[in-house]
């Protein structure tokens, strides 16, 4: 299986929510190691944990999780060929094409 590294704003999205880790975890059913862990880097949330992060903390996955390698770079991503970055967590972003298909 292939993992790739992944980046993510949740520490900076829970605080906007006013919420600790410990609270975070509660909601999540889930222990406060586990989101001191994905907020560092440590351990990458399955799919369908980053969707109840996303859910919980109310900010759209993709402001949360990005890739960090080659073309799924944030930077890349975030590119004058491909948009600007969004200005702040929450903010409203354009949905990705139809295709799902990343810019070349």
């Amino acid at each position: 299986m292939v993992s790739a590294p992944i980046g993510n704003k949740m520490k900076i999205a829970r605080a906007v929510k006013n919420l600790s880790q410990a609270e975070l975890a509660e909601r999540l059913h889930v222990s406060r190691q586990t989101i001191t862990h994905i907020e560092t880097g440590r351990y990458n949330p399955s799919l369908g944990l980053a969707l109840l992060i996303a859910q919980a903390l109310e900010c759209p996955i993709q402001e949360l999780f990005w890739l960090t390698t080659e073309r799924g770079t944030r930077a890349w991503r975030d590119s004058p060929r491909t948009g600007q970055p969004p200005e702040a967590v929450g903010s409203a972003q354009a949905a990705p094409s139809a295709t799902g298909s990343t810019p070349r």
